[in-house]
């Protein structure tokens, strides 16, 4: 029955999404949310809650209400070995954080301990798609004077990233 909850969580982002029916499909989120709090599905959580704060509870409410389930999504991910939802959180806060404003310095050293987190777990993908938006962060942050700055930043993340991928770096 539990297992449900991410099902409730999975219809209700295609409710919001492509169908457009907004309402329901919050509906369907909260209900997923209530499966897991009934249920103590720990489980379940960062893959059900991950989904509803990623990508059904921006429809009606403000995005930058959703950091810090999203943050719990991460967490939980990596505490149940939901090492996919925990990088999809992970992604899901770095989206959301920009989304809402948040300041792009600090943004740049989350997303980056987002980044090197995900390589030691080994999710390359997640950690590619963080990367656009550390790209675009660092563009940002730098004046044109200052792109070699930004490019010298990325190569020490890309550097740091391929030690902790082959093991040269503490983890």
């Amino acid at each position: 029955m539990v297992e449900g909850a991410f099902g409730y969580a999975s219809y209700g982002t295609i409710l919001c999404g492509p169908i457009g029916a907004i309402d329901t499909g919050y509906q369907f989120g909260q209900l997923a949310l209530k499966m897991l709090e009934r249920f103590n599905a720990k489980e379940l959580k960062a893959r059900a809650q991950g989904m509803v704060y990623l990508c059904i509870e921006h429809w009606k409410e403000p995005v930058k209400q959703t950091l810090p389930f999203l943050l719990d999504s991460y967490q939980t991910g990596l505490d149940t070995g939901d090492l996919e939802w925990a990088g999809i959180s992970a992604l899901g806060c770095t989206l959301h954080s920009w989304f809402s404003g948040k300041n792009l310095a600090d943004l740049r050293q989350e997303s980056a301990a987002f980044s090197i987190r995900l390589t030691q777990l080994k999710q390359t993908v997640l950690v590619n798609q963080i990367a656009v938006f550390q790209q675009a962060i660092s563009t940002l942050l730098e004046s044109s004077a200052a792109s070699s700055f930004a490019a010298d930043w990325l190569g020490r993340l890309a550097r740091t990233i391929a030690a902790v991928l082959h093991g040269s770096a503490g983890g």
